[in-house]
């Protein structure tokens, strides 16, 4: 009895007051030990392991049944296979926490990574945006300094042909005045055929002569034209014999002069004509050239805008993004730590049960036996 008592003892607790382990082989002998530990660890309710210790001793030093060691072990394996019970229905709880956290985590993982993306995505196309609206803005400023340039230039042009026309006017009104300053001296001239011979002198002769010669040169420079040659030769001829002007050359000068005087006339209609179509011209192409300019001013509205959009959007999406890397970040910290301790508790929950599975099966070897002991017993 005592050696089994010290085989009990080195299984449950190895206790020092039984005799020494003569009967039990080294290999139970550590398997005693090493459930020692396991048991005291499990056994969290009562009664205690001590008292279960207790009652052991007690059944073998009075010599109890084995059934009733039996039943006393059997309670132990029931108690730690309450245990395991409860450790499998905290595991499932756990392992139900652990998957929500860890599914939600790397939901949110998942979906901040996905913001993030599409934030740089679209901060990228923003930027792009951002630089050919710059750029087009460039442009359409410079092709408005332009097209006012066109505008000043232009103008400038016109300037020079009106105040060209206003000189122009002035001399074709002068040699109209010429014209008709010069017909009444020729009609003078002939109004009778001894007007030249009834003046006091011949120097006052050549005096009015040169003078109408000189006329007809002022209406020669003025006014290009084959009459202005006809009119000064026969002018000169008519000076030259002023005692046989003619009534009939006196009509013929007259006539020439008229007729001078209506080409002077419609050469200066064909150049108003001119004039105004050059203004009529001028004002098409200054607004041909204004409705450029407000397009393009249109344009560069609608280019500010989008310029302004683009900016905003640019700033929009790095305050999205850095948000998203946040969210990212700190989630994907928190999935580690949660996976991390999910692998712990399983970990932990996998040893203690492989423990408890061994301790059971040395308490059924020790159940075991002990019946074998005592069968053994009863047959000495």
């Amino acid at each position: 009895m005592k050696t089994l008592c010290a085989l009990i003892f080195v299984v449950l607790i190895s206790a020092g007051s039984c005799v020494p382990r003569r009967r039990a082989s080294p290999e139970l002998l550590q398997q005693a030990d090493e459930a020692e530990n396991r048991i005291k660890g499990m056994l969290q309710g009562k009664p205690t392991f001590t008292e279960y210790i207790s009652v052991i001793t007690n059944m073998l030093e009075t010599k109890a049944p084995v059934d009733n060691i039996k039943t006393l072990f059997e309670t132990l394996i029931g108690e730690v296979n309450s245990q395991q019970l409860r450790h499998d229905e905290l595991s499932y709880a756990q392992q139900s926490e652990c998957t929500e956290e860890l599914s939600f985590r790397r939901k949110e993982v998942s979906t901040a990574t996905t913001s993030l993306n599409k934030a740089v995505e679209s901060k990228g196309r923003c930027e792009i945006s951002l630089t050919k609206a710059e750029s087009h803005l460039a442009i359409n400023l410079q092709i408005q300094q332009k097209k006012d340039g066109e505008i000043s230039s232009l103008n400038e042009i016109r300037e020079q042909q009106k105040a060209l026309y206003e000189q122009r006017k002035l001399d074709y009104k002068g040699a109209i005045d010429i014209v008709d300053a010069a017909i009444p001296l020729v009609q003078e001239l002939g109004a009778s055929a001894n007007s030249f011979v009834e003046m006091e002198t011949e120097s006052t002769v050549k005096r009015v002569g040169a003078h109408s010669i000189e006329m007809v040169m002022q209406l020669i420079s003025l006014v290009r034209s084959d009459l202005t040659d006809t009119i000064a030769v026969q002018l000169n001829s008519m000076l030259a014999a002023p005692s046989n002007i003619k009534a009939s050359d006196v009509a013929r000068m007259t006539e020439l002069l008229s007729n001078l005087r209506k080409s002077i006339e419609n050469s200066f209609e064909r150049y108003t004509k001119e004039e105004n179509d050059a203004v009529a011209t001028h004002q098409i192409q200054i607004e041909e050239i204004q409705a450029v300019i407000a397009d393009l001013q249109n344009q560069e509205g609608n280019l500010k805008t989008i310029i302004g959009e683009m900016t905003s959007c640019i700033g929009d999406e790095n305050a999205i993004i850095a948000a998203a890397s946040i969210k990212k970040r700190r989630n994907a910290e928190l999935l580690a730590n949660a996976d991390e301790m999910c692998k712990s508790v399983s970990a932990e929950y996998e040893e203690a049960t492989k423990n408890r599975k061994e301790a059971i099966q040395l308490y059924k070897k020790i159940v075991e036996w002990l019946q074998e002991y005592f069968r053994n017993r009863k047959s000495e």
